[in-house]
């Protein structure tokens, strides 16, 4: 029976963690697609509280068109 000792085991478990980093990080460079994101609210636009979700879209509205034109690289 082959038995690994200390030595060698701590040589393995330092290769492992190397080669483990190294594909961790090669894959982490890759310059990835830049994607629209979408975000979305569900907001009461109609019935009794209606005025509320009518507020809240508007505001936030003129929070994308300020963004827009304070970022315009985003």
């Amino acid at each position: 029976m082959y038995r690994i000792n200390h030595k060698s085991s701590s040589v393995l478990i330092i290769i492992s963690i190397l080669l483990a980093s190294l594909m961790v990080f090669s894959f982490g460079c890759v310059k990835k697609e830049e994607k629209e994101i979408k975000i979305g609210a569900i907001l009461p636009l109609t019935g009794d509280i209606a005025s509320y979700g009518v507020k809240v879209k508007d505001g936030a509205e003129i929070a994308l068109s300020t963004m827009i034109q304070k970022l315009p690289s985003i």
